[in-house]
Order: C-alpha cells, then structure tokens, then sequence
C-alpha cells in the first residue's frame, strides 16, 4: 500500500481484535498504529483504551514517517511474530509510549518474538536518534508492566533499545538477540529501571550502555552493561 497516513490504525476504545498477515509497506505515518485517545468525544479512561488486540504475523516495511508497529496507551496488548523493515525517518521499529493524549498504559503489553531489520532513525525535533525498541514516557511516566520475550533486532541503524521522557518503569526483557548497532544497546534518556536477562548481542558499534547519570537516574538489573558513554551521540 501507498497512503499518506497510517496502514492500520485502531483508534480509541477497539477491544478483542487481531491485525494479522498483512503486508504493510510505504506509509507517510505508522504502519501499524494502536492509539487509545482519550478526551475525544468522552472517550476516557477504559472507553477510550484500545485493549486486548493482537498484532501478529504482519510485514511492515519502508514507513516514511514514524513507526514500523506503535502502541499508543491502552492495556494488555500483544505484538508477536511480526518483522518491521527499514525506517526511514524520526521513529523506530517498534514503540511503546504515553503519547497524543493517549489514556496511560497499564495492565500487562507483551511484544514476543518480532523481528527488526535496519530500525531506528534520527529525529531532528527531539535532537536524538531514535532506537529499533523504544520506549517514551512524554505525556506521564511510562508505569504498565512491558513483557519483552524473544525478540531480534538486526542491524540497527542506531541503538538496539531506548528509553525516553520522564520515567520508565515496569519493563522487562528476557531473550534478546541483538546483531549489529550503529550506535548503543541500550540508550537511555529517562529515569526509572528495567530487567534484561538472556541477551545475545554482537557488533555493537559503541559502548554498550548510554547513559548520563548526572542527568537522569536509571537502574538495569539482569545482564550489566558496560561501559557506559554519556556525550555527544555518535
């Protein structure tokens, strides 16, 4: 497909679905995008939160603007078994955000064995390049509980994972393989902490960990990463 927004977008209030086996290719925004809005027509809270979908066995490639797969709040979502391909500009492959008035996230988001390829981009609003999974609390602290299971980011044009805003929280990592960074494995901008455990990783172009500890206070348990970079990004 060719459109100038979003391949598939469920937006506000969507429970029980399943996006499966599409191939989803050129889009001028997300490719796959779930976004609870909240505040809209008085869609608040539980009305307003996409819930219970499954994203599962889709091909997303080439997006022009933003995310291969993004999860916009909402609650217990699942993204498996999906590949996300070549990200052009400002996003990353696959995202997890409290975002455009978005009721919060909460309950339990799990993405399980996806696949990344050539994920990540830079953005020049936010001065940052962005990473193949990432997370970004800008709305409010990112608090509902990630489950991060079997997951392969290869060739990452900047850092494997991300962690952005005010505070990240609730996220844990287990069985991760990670083939070939421009940048970092984990880049964090954020307060908050997160568990990895099982990590596989190789070519990692810089230090693993970036992290400014004068600037923001986070915590890795699990697998330590080091050394860590705070500095100019590469």
């Amino acid at each position: 497909m060719d459109v100038t927004a979003d391949g598939i977008n469920l937006h506000q209030g969507v429970s029980n679905a399943v996006i499966s086996d599409n191939l989803v290719r050129n889009t001028g925004d997300d490719g796959i995008a779930l976004w609870s809005e909240a505040g809209a027509d008085g869609f608040d809270g539980e009305y307003g939160a996409d819930r219970q979908v499954t994203v599962e066995r889709n091909t997303v490639q080439l997006p022009m603007l933003a995310n291969g797969i993004a999860m916009y709040g909402g609650h217990d979502n699942t993204v498996r078994a999906n590949v996300v391909a070549d990200i052009q500009v400002e996003r990353g492959g696959i995202h997890v955000g409290n975002r455009f008035s978005a009721t919060l996230l909460r309950g339990v988001t799990r993405i399980e064995r996806n696949t990344t390829l050539r994920a990540g981009a830079d953005h020049p609003f936010l001065a940052t390049p962005i990473g193949a999974l990432w997370f970004y609390a800008k709305d409010a602290p990112l608090t509902g509980e990630v489950l991060v299971t079997g997951n392969d980011l290869l060739d990452s044009r900047y850092a494997a994972l991300q962690v952005l805003g005010s505070s990240v929280t609730n996220v844990t990592i287990t069985d991760l393989r990670v083939h070939t960074t421009g940048t970092h494995l984990l880049q964090i901008q954020s307060a908050g902490s997160l568990t990895l455990t099982g990590l596989t990783a190789d070519a990692v172009a810089a230090q693993p960990l970036f992290h400014c500890p004068d600037a923001v206070t986070f915590t890795v348990t699990g697998t330590p990463l080091t050394p860590t970079y705070c500095g100019p990004f590469l």
